[in-house]
């Protein structure tokens, strides 16, 4: 799922990775970890201002963390947090400029929140699995 807004410069991408994908399991924290330095890998001038930090969410596992970075000389700030949940870690990347961060850092965290509390209740709809609910869990999350 990916959802922006070029007008205020303010983008947020989400990405699911079935845990059972990777060669060893790693804990949400590693994982969370992991997308962190890739991110600041690929990226100019980017560094890992802010180490994986546990989420205050009601269900699943979550971590966080921040990196800082330059998009066409453009000085950006991004928010990566992974939720664990049933057999998938979620991937929110959320990034702005880094002069409007700060402003924008409270519905960063509401979107996180909302994204967490959907993708658990769509994991438990009905005992379905988080497989068979997981178009609805993107579908109810970007309308939060």
């Amino acid at each position: 799922m990916q959802a922006g807004s070029l007008e205020n410069n303010e983008f947020m991408v989400v990405l699911p990775q079935r845990v059972e994908d990777f060669p060893s399991a790693p804990t949400v924290e590693e994982y969370c970890h992991a997308q962190l330095s890739q991110c600041a890998a690929q990226l100019y001038q980017a560094a890992v201002s802010r180490p994986p930090e546990k989420l205050q969410i009601d269900t699943g596992t979550g971590f966080f963390g921040e990196l800082l970075a330059e998009v066409d000389t453009v000085p950006v700030q991004y928010l990566v947090a992974c939720i664990g949940c049933d057999d998938r870690i979620y991937t929110l990347f959320l990034w702005c400029e880094q002069s409007i961060f700060s402003g924008r850092r409270r519905e960063f965290d509401q979107l996180i929140a909302s994204f967490s509390a959907v993708a658990e209740y769509g994991s438990h709809k009905n005992g379905k699995s988080s497989e068979s609910t997981a178009p609805d869990v993107f579908s109810q999350a970007a309308l939060a």
